[in-house]
């Protein structure tokens, strides 16, 4: 497919009326309307509402009309990016197979525990389309076999780099180090800064709402840590750019900075946790953990959380170690998964991960409220970290990452340029 040059460039400013706010429902002479044209192809008013609805649910936001007005502008523009990199790859060839798009969904089934094979009729349950997850996870996908296949040569990383880097590690030995998550929007020219910065300030502010954002990250969030969530992962001042190292320097645990200007584009960080390095990293101590399930559904009345909670701290008061886990799980639910083997730390879910990151070994927890139900946890064996030189293969990894984002961005940068993109709402 060639790609048109511009014909006209177009600010990305989205004015929802009524109609389409109301209930995120939208009328059926407006389905088909055209909410944008990106080269030969459209996106419908359907597709946009259908994408609002996937973020309002991923993300924990309230189902309400001026959720869907402030976080509109930001969904169509993260439908417009994903347009090109379809076009993109098909005019490259590039293809995605049944096989992949199969696993990625089996992936995510397995990451939210929805029973193998049941997503579609998941999402169908709670008013979304399927399609518009499985477009999400095509332009995922075909992006990064299309970066890697045509900048293949620009993603190398020499053995002369990972050295450098694994010295920098070792010499950062002992310095304050930062947990952090990211979302990154593109600034294109210097006539979008402002609209950019509109829509990362109505970001920031859905965040400090409480909307979650390791799925805002995925939904919104053009760099290389999107499928991750926005994860970082444990980063020192040194590894940052200036804005962001001195914005982060600034932030509790758990806050929300506001949108820093940085790299071609703005930055919205989360602070996860600080530390001082100290060799190991504390997530990848491998823990061997029983649960107790109290399953519920994800929406409960607040009497029955109560109910189930104080029922949870029941049995917790009989729990002195393992076995008596096993017993319990088995009288509150036979099939239950109540061994989770052995995890590293960091895998876990992030209110798990939080519970039993210091949980002695043979506590119980307190109740845990997820959407799954209410969960107590034991740690029947934890391996800490080891604190040698750094693992040469996973610097590697870090490194060629950070090269991956930083391409992936400049050759969406070069696409956006040369496109043709109507907004027609």
């Amino acid at each position: 497919m060639k790609l048109f040059p511009i014909v006209r460039r177009v600010a990305i400013a989205l004015v929802l009326t009524a109609s389409l706010v109301s209930g995120l429902g939208v009328r059926a002479q407006e389905v088909e309307r055209i909410a944008a044209v990106v080269n030969d192809d459209a996106i419908s008013v359907f597709d946009l509402v259908q994408r609002i609805k996937l973020v309002i649910f991923s993300s924990g936001l309230p189902n309400t009309p001026e959720v869907m007005r402030k976080i509109g502008p930001q969904v169509l523009r993260t439908l417009i990016d994903e347009k090109l990199r379809l076009q993109e790859a098909k005019h490259r060839k590039i293809t995605v197979s049944a096989a992949e798009l199969k696993a990625a969904l089996t992936q995510i089934e397995r990451s939210n525990r929805i029973p193998p094979g049941t997503l579609k009729s998941y999402l169908r349950a709670r008013g979304i389309d399927p399609d518009t997850v499985i477009e999400q996870i095509r332009a995922q996908i075909a992006w990064s076999k299309l970066v890697a296949r045509r900048r293949k040569s620009e993603l190398k990383v020499s053995e002369d780099e990972v050295d450098a880097e694994i010295k920098r590690i070792e010499a950062s030995r002992g310095s304050v180090e930062y947990r952090i998550s990211e979302i990154f929007l593109p600034v294109e020219s210097k006539d979008r800064e402002a609209r950019v910065l509109t829509d990362a300030t109505q970001l920031v502010e859905q965040l400090r709402a409480g909307a979650d954002f390791a799925a805002f990250a995925r939904q919104f969030s053009t760099g290389a840590t999107a499928e991750a969530g926005g994860d970082l992962g444990w980063v020192s001042k040194d590894q940052l750019a200036e804005r962001v190292a001195q914005a982060v320097a600034t932030l509790k645990p758990g806050e929300i900075s506001d949108p820093i200007l940085s790299n071609g584009g703005y930055e919205i960080l989360r602070l996860a946790d600080r530390r001082r390095s100290m060799g190991g990293n504390p997530d990848d101590a491998k823990l061997t953990l029983r649960q107790v399930l109290f399953t519920l559904p994800e929406v409960a009345a607040d009497g029955v959380v109560r109910e189930t909670i104080a029922r949870a701290e029941k049995i917790r008061a009989t729990i002195r170690d393992c076995r008596d886990m096993s017993r319990a799980e088995a009288k509150i639910d036979p099939n239950g998964p109540g061994d989770i083997g052995t995890v590293r730390l960091g895998d876990l879910p992030a209110p798990m991960r939080k519970m039993v990151r210091a949980l002695p070994v043979g506590q119980v927890s307190e109740p845990l409220r997820t959407r799954r139900g209410v969960h107590l946890l034991m740690v029947c064996d934890r391996q800490k970290a080891g604190s040698g030189p750094p693992n040469r293969a996973a610097v590697r990894r870090q490194l060629e990452n950070r090269r991956f984002d930083l391409v992936s961005r400049r050759y969406l940068r070069d696409i956006r340029r040369n496109a043709f993109v109507d907004v027609r709402i």
